[in-house]
């Protein structure tokens, strides 16, 4: 895992409330609404007419949107995907991100392929084919052999990404870890939610057993589903920042929380909108007020497509990639 000051949620979107963040609606559906994917420090927003806009931090062109008609776009870290009304993946930005040492360089997709979903990762992006096959390309080794099989939603997050069978059954895979963070290296615990002596997943982990899912979400090392009974289960990291030492919590479902149809999965938070619109959030980023037809999560903030067709995020990302918070429980903000 590269360490940075903050890590991230990067995945797809979708208005399917029976698939998370990922995979896109037919071609040929009607969307009554824009959907949109949150990056690193920018997202991307796709309106009903296939046209896309990006907004936030340009650091190395990622907001540079093709003039092709989309059906998805997917937010990465400093790059991002779509798919052409003939199921063309196209990339824009770069796949490797401005690390000391490391030079840029362009991330193209497959030219061959042809796709029905698409995510966009960590310096690596997947999508599935009309067979449920699952296709990766970029800079992460780990990428270059996805699972076999047959799947019907993927999401990408930094170290991972993860799949949906058609059973509900998730395989998870990505960058080698294990490792685990005794409690007594985390800062601002909570009494009670990390004794002295344990330890906690350091990044991310397999699904838990028998777990039997209708959506998922990657995030910066943890992931969330939504369960065949509307419940939300995650699993994987609940430190956050460098080393991924800040508790955040965002495991921790808030007891209760039923009826719901999506889930995102952020960097010290995830989100969960419910059957009715209310939108759950739990970590570092407050729930919002109103209500929401789409949510989608990035590194610190989210954003979701209100009742009203408004996109909205808890904060917002300037063109140098800085972040610049809303205040506490907001109705967020456009």
């Amino acid at each position: 895992m590269r360490r940075w000051p903050l890590l991230l949620l990067i995945a797809g979107c979708t208005r399917t409330p029976a698939v998370a963040p990922a995979v896109v609606p037919a071609r040929d559906a009607p969307r009554p609404g824009p959907i949109v994917s949150a990056g690193y420090l920018h997202h991307c927003v796709l309106d009903p007419d296939g046209t896309a806009r990006c907004d936030g931090g340009n650091q190395l062109d990622q907001l540079r949107v093709p003039k092709d008609r989309l059906t998805a776009i997917s937010a990465g870290l400093y790059h991002s995907c779509g798919l052409t009304t003939a199921g063309k993946p196209l990339c824009w930005g770069a796949d490797r991100g401005p690390y000391p040492g490391n030079a840029t360089s362009d991330l193209p997709a497959p030219p061959d392929v042809r796709l029905v979903a698409i995510a966009a990762g960590s310096e690596y992006s997947c999508g599935l084919d009309a067979a449920g096959a699952l296709v990766c390309w970029g800079n992460r080794g780990w990428a270059s052999a996805p699972p076999s099989g047959r799947f019907v939603a993927l999401t990408a997050g930094f170290d991972h990404a993860c799949a949906l069978r058609p059973g509900g059954e998730v395989t998870c895979f990505g960058e080698a870890g294990g490792e685990r963070l005794p409690c007594e290296q985390l800062e601002s615990v909570p009494e009670g939610a990390c004794r002295a002596g344990d330890t906690i997943p350091k990044g991310w982990t397999p699904a838990p057993a028998g777990l039997r899912a209708v959506a998922i979400a990657a995030g910066a090392s943890h992931t969330c589903a939504v369960t065949t009974t509307a419940t939300v289960v995650c699993w994987g990291a609940d430190g956050w920042g460098d080393g991924n030492t800040i508790w955040a919590g965002q495991t921790r479902v808030p007891p209760g929380l039923t009826d719901v149809v999506e889930v995102s999965a952020g960097g010290g938070h995830s989100c969960a909108r419910r059957r009715d619109g209310r939108v759950v959030c739990w970590g570092d980023v407050p729930s919002p007020a109103g209500r929401f037809v789409q949510i989608d999560s990035g590194a610190s903030y989210a954003c979701g497509v209100s009742a009203a067709g408004a996109v909205v995020c808890s904060a917002t990302t300037a063109s140098n990639g800085a972040l610049v918070s809303f205040p506490a429980n907001p109705v967020w903000a456009p």
